[in-house]
């Protein structure tokens, strides 16, 4: 596997752009040092310079590894001319050069394939992304509307009064504006529901991510929240003809727990929050928005977690949120801690920073999911942001990326800006006819 843009100079200067927009100067630098990553100019390579290691790197291919989950969602081509611009500021021993300079033959087949188009491209802001999909469920028009139908439909429930829609409403930025959210049995969840828009990128499920991938988290869901027996939904759904014929037509038989959560799956991978005012803003603009976004990425350093263009490294950090509570909420340290012991392996000596911790949530649609954080604590964003900018609540377990960074009234105000401009039009929802 070799870079078909070695060498290429209009590579460089994309990947440059693509170095800058996706946050890697968060850890990086902008010239690729510094930070709180390893200097990419160093001659020293924790896995590798070769072009594979460095793109399955990048992909989150590699177990270990402590890049951000957001990047598996970057394309291939974006990959290449992502590399191709760290090759550019090698400065090290020439000698240790494991990498073509100049592009390998066949890459013009390979940059002829990246233009290939793809079955769901996502809204303006992430259109340039690759929404990661199993091999084995593809995305297909036919099966998203299958799965939409699904989502809206209370024959997924125990007691059929409850559907997806039920926790994640589609005008409250797929959520339900609420605290926390009733179980089928009247219980109340322990933490806030969190949003659906991005959850397609998300690698690991639910605030501790405990869900290794979508069609992990549907069958739970049914099971944990609604209260149904899979195996009898499906049941129910084959005695559908309309259901019938539209699973063996996009998933090759008969409704199964497995087929049903593939095409839920499916339809959630399109729910994004884009095309929003930040998306649309002109190259150059120097409004509150573009200031804000600077003070947000230069001042508060708040890309060293929330990484454009999904504005979530995907990963968990603690921000003390719920620890200044009488019996704290453990976060990630239990989900690692309890995997551990079910293996009958030693709890990894790391997990214990990860008490408290939560995954990091996109901020995209901001405003309409409130209330924030995992305890649902802030009604709003303006509160949420104001605890994040004095670096979080003090706790023994506190990431140390948090900290307080002074901004005036001006700087505060343009980052508000900002933050609103996430969020895209809110309109109606067109709910699908169920059969």
């Amino acid at each position: 596997m070799l870079n078909p843009f070695a060498g290429d100079p209009e590579a460089v200067k994309q990947g440059r752009k693509l170095f800058q927009s996706n946050g890697c100067s968060g850890c990086h630098g902008l010239m690729g040092g510094g930070g709180m990553g390893k200097p990419i100019l160093d001659d020293e390579w924790v896995y590798g310079s070769d072009d594979e290691t460095l793109f399955r790197l990048i992909k989150g291919q590699i177990p270990g590894q402590a890049m951000p989950r957001t990047f598996v969602g970057l394309p291939a081509e974006q990959v290449w001319k992502l590399l191709t611009y760290v090759r550019s500021l090698y400065k090290g021993d020439p000698s240790l050069i494991n990498w073509p300079l100049t592009p390998p033959e066949g890459s013009a087949a390979m940059i002829a394939d990246f233009s290939k188009p793809r079955a769901y491209t996502p809204p303006k802001g992430l259109h340039d992304q690759e929404v990661p999909t199993p091999s084995d469920n593809p995305i297909t028009p036919s099966k998203i509307k299958l799965g939409e139908q699904l989502f809206f439909d209370k024959r997924l429930s125990k007691a059929k009064n409850m559907s997806c829609e039920s926790c994640h409403v589609p005008e409250k930025g797929w959520t339900d504006g609420l605290a926390f959210s009733k179980k089928f049995d009247g219980s109340l969840n322990p933490r806030h529901t969190p949003t659906l828009f991005g959850a397609g990128f998300l690698p690991e499920l639910y605030w501790d991510g405990r869900a290794q991938g979508l069609e992990a988290l549907i069958p739970d869901v049914m099971k944990s929240q609604m209260g149904a027996d899979p195996e009898e939904v499906a049941r129910e759904l084959n005695a559908v003809p309309a259901y019938k014929s539209a699973f063996e037509a996009e998933l090759g038989g008969p409704p199964t727990p497995d087929r049903i959560a593939k095409a839920v799956a499916t339809f959630v991978r399109t729910i994004h929050a884009g095309d929003t005012p930040f998306d649309n803003l002109p190259e150059g603009a120097e409004d509150d928005v573009a200031q804000g976004f600077k003070v947000f990425s230069e001042v508060t350093h708040c890309t060293l977690c929330h990484l454009p263009p999904l504005f979530s490294d995907t990963l968990f950090h603690n921000m003390g949120v719920g620890s200044d509570r009488e019996n704290p909420d453990p976060g990630r340290f239990k989900f690692v801690a309890d995997t551990a012991l079910a293996a009958h392996t030693r709890i990894p000596p790391e997990a214990e920073a990860l008490t408290g911790a939560f995954k990091t949530p996109s901020l995209r649609g901001l405003l309409l999911r409130a209330p924030y954080f995992h305890d649902g604590r802030a009604k709003t964003y303006d509160e949420a942001a104001g605890i994040m900018m004095k670096g979080g609540i003090p706790n023994p377990h506190l990431d140390e990326k948090l900290q307080e960074w002074p901004v005036t009234p001006e700087q505060r105000t343009q980052l508000l800006a900002f933050l609103r401009s996430l969020t895209p039009e809110s309109k109606p929802y067109p709910r699908p006819e169920v059969p």
